[in-house]
């Protein structure tokens, strides 16, 4: 539809409206941005002459600071040739006061003398001794003198310019490390007096002085107790304990700060160690504390004991026992230390420290074969390698888990003994150290030392299998064997001598020769009889029974029927059986003949045949008692190479001791003794896992390690891992190896070491208690012995106060 024109002016109108509104905006809009870009120019014109001005001012300053720099320069200058002039005036001044020393030293020292010690010849030596005796002989007014000399090394002594004379408390130490009884000691200073010598020890009293002091019989209590088995035999234990734990270890402590042997490191931080070491050797349990702030202290002679008795070593035992000093134990939160004229006040951290049954006892844990025989974690025991997977089925446990375990029934307590406890309260789990000891010893005897010794026997068997281990039975079966194969042959023989008696008969019988054995013609039907001639006397394989021949219905003899063979026999004896006789057959006596000459050279071959066959598991059945016994020609060589090394096998058990284990686990010795067997894949894995458990030893260091360290333990353990997993498979993940691959990396990381103290200290006391055993052997009253024993091993702390 179109528009008019007046709707076409209005709308053009409009557009001219909006056209004009919309110019004013812009009108506005510029002149806003006019005003803004005017108001900024303005604020840039004053920065401009804020930073003309400042740069103006920097000028200024810059200018001051190149002159002061050059003023500073001139001064330099003037100092340094002032320095230099001083110093000239300085070494003239020295040179003229050296000369004038040198002057005044020839006036007053016309003869310089050398310093005795820079001396080096032996003839000016010599000439310097013999002036110096001769002056004293000038003073001492005589040539010879019975006291002048000795006074003279007394007055020595005690100036300290020569030592003559041992204290008191090193006179205690020698005479206690050397084993000296009272009359020895006395024995020896006899002698050096009747000797007319120099006697440099001191005084027995005052060496019983010292005994009294640190080894007081007010120190420890020695008890009895009678014990009855319900069977009416009656057992004596005897035990002794530390009557104040905490002033012992204060004293301890106080000892190896006094002679500078205590330490603290990144793993003890600002605290003292307190290791609790247990272990049952011989008859008695030793429990003692070792501190770890030492350089050495995983020595036996660093032990402090606790507690002896001779009884089990259960917690029960130990508590009904040791329970004062466990109590006290409890309580040890800190140790004193004077330094200078402060007491102060050092935290203790205790560990506790053993061989794995000792721990499993103190914490209340069923022990290494229960169902969960993990001591840190639920893992469940009894898994073979192959199937273990690293990390798997390791909840860890804790003090209250344990605590909460020991509460529950059944297989729910994971292990755990009913209503246990920790019995060192103080000793979290965390701070349990792995028995790093009896991992490895564990380890490579279970894994390495007893896998190479079985394939040495396997070598010198030469069986098509492995040889099984020994036991009864296996001897009983292999003896049954022999005995089954020699009666197989006596069988035949008795069989072959029967035949040929049989064959001879027949002979005898056709060329007319028998001669007469007394039967009864009527027995035997048979024409040719053979029991009608005497050489059947002596055929105790058959026998004269008879039977019926189904032909004709004559009775014949067994053997005269053709029943020469156990089988026949057999087949005979059957009822319904179907026999006929060499005449209803149809055999001719040359036949009959023919048949039992063929039946005896076959008895001859089978013979012959068994016999060897019997010579083969003969030797077979000798070759494994040989082989069992450790006889084996490789198996000696394997032995030999083994004591080469300096590793003796403990007759008892069959194993090494720890020293010896670490010998063994050297790479070198590795290659050694693993090079009289075979060369197979299985034997480079069984290297493999001796060499990195070899290295996992070394870093068992009684020390903080390093990050490279740990680091180095942690490939080794993996590499261990790796070389078990294709060897050993068959095999079951124990305890040690569980604890090794899933908890000691963990304790190490945690503590920045693992051996700081092991269970070598305490494996080390037992030779120690026995020496001391052995000493005081003679005195018949128990109490006596062991209050003598324990005493002596309170003394070991301080004739080994540098351990």
């Amino acid at each position: 539809m179109e528009q008019s024109i007046g709707e076409v002016i209005q709308k053009l109108i409009k557009e001219k409206d909006d056209a004009e509104r919309h110019l004013s905006e812009a009108k506005m809009i510029y002149q806003n941005n006019i005003n803004l870009v005017v108001q900024e120019r303005e604020e840039y014109r004053m920065k401009l002459r804020i930073a003309q001005s400042e740069k103006v001012i920097s000028d200024e300053k810059i200018s001051n600071l190149q002159k002061l720099y050059k003023l500073s320069e001139k001064e330099v200058e003037r100092l340094k040739k002032e320095v230099v002039q001083h110093r000239m005036h300085l070494k003239n001044y020295k040179e003229k006061v050296e000369k004038s020393g040198k002057d005044k030293e020839k006036r007053y020292k016309p003869v310089p003398v050398k310093e005795y010690d820079s001396l080096r010849n032996a003839t000016v030596m010599s000439d310097r001794v013999g002036k110096g005796i001769t002056a004293l002989g000038t003073i001492a007014g005589q040539t010879t003198s019975k006291f002048f000399y000795r006074h003279v090394c007394d007055s020595l002594d005690k100036q300290q310019l020569q030592k003559f004379k041992f204290t008191a408390y090193e006179g205690f130490q020698m005479y206690h490390n050397l084993n000296f009884t009272r009359s020895q000691l006395c024995g020896l200073k006899k002698w050096l007096k009747n000797f007319n010598m120099y006697d440099p020890f001191p005084s027995l009293r005052s060496i019983k002085e010292v005994e009294e002091r640190v080894g007081s019989k007010e120190l420890f209590t020695v008890k009895q107790k009678e014990l009855s088995n319900g069977n009416g035999v009656v057992k004596k234990v005897t035990y002794a304990y530390l009557n104040n734990v905490q002033q012992a270890v204060n004293d301890r402590v106080q000892q190896m700060f006094d002679s500078e042997k205590l330490e603290f490191d990144e793993s003890t931080k600002d605290g003292i160690w307190v290791a609790i070491l247990g272990d049952k050797g011989g008859d008695e349990v030793k429990l003692c504390i070792a501190i770890g702030n030492t350089s050495t202290p995983n020595s036996a002679n660093n032990l402090l004991p606790i507690g002896i008795y001779n009884d089990e070593e259960t917690a029960e035992k130990v508590l009904e026992y040791l329970g004062s000093a466990i109590e006290e134990l409890n309580q040890l939160v800190d140790v004193e230390v004077k330094i200078g004229d402060e007491i102060v006040r050092i935290p203790v951290q205790q560990f506790l420290v053993g061989d794995m049954k000792f721990i499993y006892e103190m914490i209340g844990h069923q022990g290494a074969s229960a169902t969960c025989s993990c001591m840190y974690c639920y893992s469940p025991g009894r898994q073979k390698i192959s199937n273990y997977k690293r990390g798997e089925n390791c909840r860890p446990r804790t003090e209250i888990g344990y605590a909460l375990d020991s509460l529950k029934s059944g297989t729910s307590r994971k292990s755990v003994k009913e209503c246990s406890s920790f019995i060192f309260k103080r000793v979290p789990l965390e701070r349990i150290v792995p028995s790093s000891l009896h991992i490895v010893m564990g380890l490579a005897q279970t894994y390495g030392f007893n896998i190479i010794k079985q394939l040495a026997d396997d070598q010198d068997a030469a069986e098509s299998t492995p040889l099984p281990k020994s036991s009864m039975k296996l001897k009983k079966e292999g003896k049954a064997e022999v005995e089954g194969a020699e009666k197989r042959v006596i069988e035949c023989d008795t069989h072959l001598n029967s035949m040929e008696c049989v064959h001879k008969s027949y002979e005898n019988i056709l060329l007319n020769k028998i001669d007469d054995s007394g039967l009864d013609d009527g027995e035997c039907a048979s024409k040719l009889c053979v029991y009608k001639d005497s050489a059947m006397d002596c055929a105790t394989f058959f026998n004269a029974n008879t039977v019926k021949c189904n032909g004709c219905q004559k009775t014949h003899h067994y053997v005269c029927a053709g029943a020469w063979t156990i089988d026949e026999v057999e087949e005979i004896q059957r009822p319904g059986s179907f026999v006929q006789c060499f005449d209803c057959v149809g055999l001719t006596p040359p036949k009959i003949l023919e048949s039992s000459e063929k039946l005896v050279d076959m008895l001859k071959l089978e013979r012959i045949r068994l016999f060897e066959q019997s010579e083969q598991v003969r030797k077979k059945y000798e070759k494994r008692l040989e082989v069992w016994k450790g006889n084996g020609d490789t198996r000696k060589r394997l032995e030999k190479i083994w004591t080469s090394l300096g590793a003796d096998i403990s007759a008892h058990k069959q194993d090494f001791s720890g020293n010896h284990t670490l010998k063994l686990l050297d790479e070198a010795a590795v290659e050694e003794y693993c090079s009289i067997l075979e060369h197979t894949p299985q034997l480079s894995h069984i290297k493999g896992f001796l060499i990195n458990l070899g290295k996992f030893q070394k870093l068992c260091v009684s020390r903080e390690m390093s990050d490279d360290e740990i680091e180095s333990m942690e490939i080794a353990i993996d590499n261990i891992w790796t070389h078990l997993q294709q060897f050993a498979g068959h095999l079951n993940v124990t305890p040690k190896l569980h604890v090794l691959l899933e908890h000691t990396a963990d304790f190490v990381k945690t503590h920045k070491t693992l051996a700081r103290i092991s269970e070598q200290c305490i494996e080390g006391i037992h030779a120690i208690v026995n020496r001391l055993k052995q000493r005081f052997r003679t005195d018949r009253d128990e109490s006596r012995r062991v209050n003598f024993v324990f005493r002596s091993l309170l003394f070991n702390c301080h004739v080994f106060s540098t351990c």
